[in-house]
This record gives structure tokens, sequence and C-alpha cells, in this order.
């Protein structure tokens, strides 16, 4: 009797250990039961699983690796198991389209990305014909997977297969936070879940160029809020069509809404910008226009304005960043296309608006999902593909650091000609006035006033010109005695 007791004692003891192992499993995150179901399928089936035509030599090797890289992703344990079959299933998809269309290649790796999946291939025998024919397979390869988008780029000795997921995996906001500092920003993560980073002070000019819904706003409110969190005193301006994305940044950035407040703040910058560039200082400025299109047709004189802050502003401390529907014409111009050194892009509505959009052809833009913050990270003409972060409200409201006072409104009765270091702008007088007046005379042929201008200089041109009037009228005759 005693030694049943004992018995069944010892196995209650060995199940609560069992029990326990599998909670703490569960809590890193590990997939438990993903890993048994591998092996099980492993060991049972593992003469069906040799005579399956794959991508890789070794089938029990290769889905051992992928239950260790899987594994180690941020996610859920049904995710895993998800992103398991995926992969699995379109290794041998893969292997067995291309042994139809008898292209000799093998697999050399497997990356996971938030958005992606990426199956690293490489010719087994380099040709041209093979090499043409497997990067026109685009939409084949997305037949064969069941899914979305499917881009092909070409690298040093292979091919990466970029693949988008059935599941997405959240941009830790902590990761990117760990990647800024100074100027250097973490606009999201790439392929291989690494933080994706850009230096602004090296870009006068950064776009975000995508159609509505598509989350180039998102992604520029996730860059401002790490950018502002690394740095308080960071000096912020939002030129906005609508202000319902941007009201968390209230406290810390000053949001423009009115275009007479425009008109204003560009008269201010402009002239401040050229005696940046005279005297330096250690300040610096993002000056952010959002929805550019819509501000365009409101304010056409801003273009003239980006144009000259976007190609000086890098070297004064100041930042131009702007969100748009396209590129063209109709949107900023050659102020966007010449000047943006740094671009965000998302999906684009056509083939033709994605080369005009990118500058550049063979980006593989149309071969993006739909899906909010899959983007291309186009620097100095290197391609990054990227997923962007989310950032709540209630994480912006926390941000420190106050919002730049408003001087544009505080100085609309001062003259920024007289200040050392400005150059003629589109905006205000010209600085050489005086100059004009005493060899032209006041008031002679003078063309009429830009409307930008300030009240006060079309009162003080006013002035002069009345005054100088007066002294020309000619001397009362003296009166003769008869």
């Amino acid at each position: 009797m005693i030694t049943a007791i004992i018995f069944f004692s010892l196995i209650a003891v060995v199940l609560l250990v069992v029990l326990i192992g599998l909670k703490a499993l569960q809590h890193f995150g590990i997939a438990l039961p993903l890993y048994v179901a591998t092996v099980q399928a492993v060991n049972t089936n593992a003469s069906e699983m040799r005579s399956v035509p794959m991508l890789t030599d070794a089938r029990q090797k290769f889905a051992a690796m992928m239950r260790s890289q899987i594994n180690a992703l941020p996610m859920s344990a049904d995710d895993k198991q998800q992103i398991y079959r995926f992969v699995m299933s379109s290794d041998e998809a893969l292997s067995k389209l291309l042994q139809g269309e008898k292209i000799p290649v093998s697999l050399v790796g497997v990356t996971y990305g938030a958005l992606t999946v990426t199956f690293r291939l490489r010719l087994r025998e380099f040709s041209r014909p093979n090499l043409d024919r497997l990067m026109k397979m685009e939409g084949l390869i997305s037949q064969a997977l069941c899914v979305e988008s499917v881009r092909l780029m070409p690298g040093a000795g292979w091919i990466d297969c970029e693949v988008s997921t059935p599941t997405r995996v959240a941009v830790s906001l902590d990761l990117l936070a760990r990647r800024t500092s100074g100027t250097t920003v973490a606009l999201g993560v790439d392929s291989s879940m690494q933080p994706a980073t850009i230096d602004i002070s090296q870009h006068g000019l950064i776009a975000a160029i995508a159609p509505s819904r598509r989350g180039k706003t998102q992604a520029i409110r996730t860059a401002l809020y790490l950018l502002k969190r690394a740095n308080p005193s960071l000096n912020i301006v939002v030129v906005a069509f609508k202000t319902e994305d941007w009201k968390a940044f209230g406290a810390c950035a000053t949001l423009i809404v009115d275009s007479q407040e425009l008109k204003q703040f560009q008269s201010w910058l402009l002239p401040t910008m050229y005696g940046r560039a005279k005297r330096p200082v250690t300040d610096r400025w993002i000056v952010v226009f959002d929805d550019l299109a819509n501000l365009l047709t409101m304010n056409p004189e801003l273009q003239a304005s980006i144009l000259q802050i976007s190609s000086l502003g890098a070297g004064t401390g100041i930042t131009t960043i702007i969100s748009t529907q396209f590129t063209g014409k109709d949107s900023g111009g050659v102020a966007v296309t010449a000047n943006a050194t740094a671009r965000l892009l998302f999906k684009p509505s056509s083939n033709m608006q994605g080369a005009r959009d990118g500058g550049m052809a063979g980006l593989g833009l149309d071969q993006l999902s739909t899906r909010k913050g899959d983007a291309l990270l186009v620097v100095d003409g290197d391609a990054t593909r990227v997923a962007t972060a989310m950032t709540d409200d209630r994480a912006i409201e926390q941000l420190r650091g106050g919002a730049p006072v408003r001087e544009w409104l505080q100085d609309d009765e001062e003259t920024h000609s007289s200040r050392p270091g400005t150059l003629p702008t589109a905006i205000g007088l010209h600085p050489n006035e005086a100059l004009i007046e005493k060899l032209n005379g006041p008031c002679i042929a003078r063309k009429p006033l830009p409307r930008a201008q300030s009240s006060a200089a079309r009162r003080r041109l006013a002035k002069t010109c009345a005054s100088s009037m007066a002294s020309r009228k000619p001397p009362r005759r003296a009166s003769t005695a008869r």
C-alpha cells in the first residue's frame, strides 16, 4: 500500500514539473506545439519528405533551421506555426515551379521581416537566359504561393525573392528608439527585422510619397516622435491641410493651418535661413508640409519657398519633410524631384507614376503590397524595403520639450530685408530697394506689389511714394508788385 502511494506521488510530481516547464516555455514565447508537431512529422514522414522536390538538398536540416529561426521571432505561438507552415509550403511550391520551368536554383537562406519572408536564391548554372527568365517570374510565383505580392531583386551573386506573409509582426517602437540618437532616426525595420536608419542632417528634403491610405503620414508621425523623444529641444513646425493627424503634437510642435500665417512663416523662414548660412547656429529645425498637393492649391507661392529651403536647408540646420500623393508639376515639380535625396515610397497607383516618384526605374514599387507601412526607403539611390511603425497619440502627448515660439507673428511689422545676410526671395522687398529708388526715382514704372508682401511693407512704400510726389510739386511763384 505504501509503495503504491509513493509510486503515484512520484508520477504526480513528474506531471507537475512537466506542466510548470510548459508554462515557462510559453511565457518565453517558444512555440512548443510547433516543435512537437514538426518533430513528429520529421520522424514519421521522413521518407516522404525526402522524396519531395525542395530547393534545399537536406529537408530535415532545413526544417530544423526554420524552427530555430521562427521560434526567435517576437510573435505568438499560433503565428509562428502559421509562418512555419507557410515557409515550408512555399519552399516546396517554389521548387516545383522552378523545376517545371527548368531554371536550376538553390536556396541560400531565409530571412523574416515584419511584412515579408525573403527567400535568397542562387542560380546553379549562371547564364543570361536563366537570369532573365527568373527575373520575369514574379507573377507566376505570386500565383504559385497564393500571396499578394512578390518582388525579385538581384544581389551580389544571388536573387532575393521577397514574399508578403499571411501574418504581420508589429514593429517595436522601443527597438526603433534604441537606434535613434542625435540626427539619426530609425524609420522602420528592414526585411531581416533590423532598424533602417537615416541621418536627417544630410538631407535638405525628405519626401514620403504614396496614394491615400498607405501610411505615409503615420510614418512621418513616428519619425517626429522618435526624434523629439531623443532631442527634446528640437524645433518642429507642421504645415498641414488637415489637422486630425497632428493634434497630439500640439504641446511639442507648432501647427500652421491658416494660409495667411503660412505666408508670414515663409517671410520669416527664408531670411532666417540665409542668415544662418552666414552665422551658423546649433539649434535644429524640422518643417513638415503634409499633403503638399492640396497645400500648393491654396498657396501656389509655396513651391518657390520649398525649392529654396530644400536646396540650402541641410547646411543651415533646417530639414524639410513633405508628404504627397504623387510627384509632378502639380505637386512640387522640380523642388521635389531634384532635391529629395531621401524618399519613403509606398505602392504607387501605376508603374509610370512609380518610376516618376522613385526618380529611377527598376525599384519594383509596383510589387509592394497595399498593407499600411509596406514601403521602400531610397537614400541616395540605395533602396531598402522597410515596414514602418505606428505611434499612438498617448505616447506623443507624453513627449518632453515645448513648441517653437511663433516669431513670424511677432515679426510682422519688421522688414526682413534689413537683416544682414538676407538675399532676394520671392516674398518681401528687394534688399536694394533704396538704391533702385535713388537711380530711377520712386514710384516710376513700378510693377504691382505681389500679394504675398506684408501690409507693413505696402504702407511703408505708399508713404515713400506720397512724400516723394509732394517734394516734386512746383514751388509757388512769388507775387510781383504791380
